[in-house]
């Protein structure tokens, strides 16, 4: 017996394949016993049953049976979603205090089926640890939620520490000697 209806979600790929028993219910054969064939609106089969970005949002008719009982067969509706959230890169970073205007105000997203993602800083503080720390002045605090195009949305806060600089961070330029006799002066 097929499921009237079936969603599916894409995977991190952005593809699914959908076997036998992602829509026959209590399916008593294992999956390789099932011929799935899925056809959009227009009666094109989408080939090995494979669905990609290009059918997101979209819904099929599919059909299965099992060649080794050819008289059963069903059908049903299958229409397919993306359920996976933007990823966000939320690692801590530091950067020395003179940086602080550097902080990037793009963030790196990924979203698996590579659709638009809205990138957004709902809250953003410093908090200075001043001579508590001796290597970090403070850190800036930042918290970001991506969304996708399909609802979906993840939320981080990502820290950037602030580290104070020392005098082995400084690079001074090379010795120079200048000749100031009044000859070389006057030319």
């Amino acid at each position: 017996v097929c499921q009237d209806k079936v969603t599916v979600s894409l995977d991190a790929d952005c593809r699914i394949t959908v076997v036998g028993s992602d829509v026959v219910q209590n399916a008593q054969l294992p999956d390789q016993f099932y011929r799935v064939t899925i056809k959009d609106a227009a009666g094109k089969i989408v080939p090995d049953a494979t669905f990609t970005r290009a059918q997101l949002g979209y819904c099929f008719t599919y059909s299965v049976d099992a060649p080794v009982c050819p008289a059963n067969s069903c059908w049903g509706t299958i229409c397919v979603e993306d359920k996976f959230p933007p990823a966000i890169n939320c690692d801590p970073d530091t950067i020395l205090c003179f940086e602080l205007s550097q902080i990037p105000t793009e963030i790196t997203v990924n979203d698996n089926c590579a659709g638009p993602v809205k990138v957004s800083i709902t809250d953003e503080q410093f908090i200075d640890y001043g001579c508590d720390s001796p290597n970090i002045q403070g850190v800036v605090k930042r918290k970001l939620i991506a969304s996708d195009l399909w609802g979906n949305s993840k939320q981080c806060e990502k820290l950037y520490y602030i580290r104070k600089v020392s005098i082995g961070d400084i690079v001074c330029p090379r010795d120079t000697s200048v000749d100031c006799s009044i000859a070389e002066v006057n030319g």
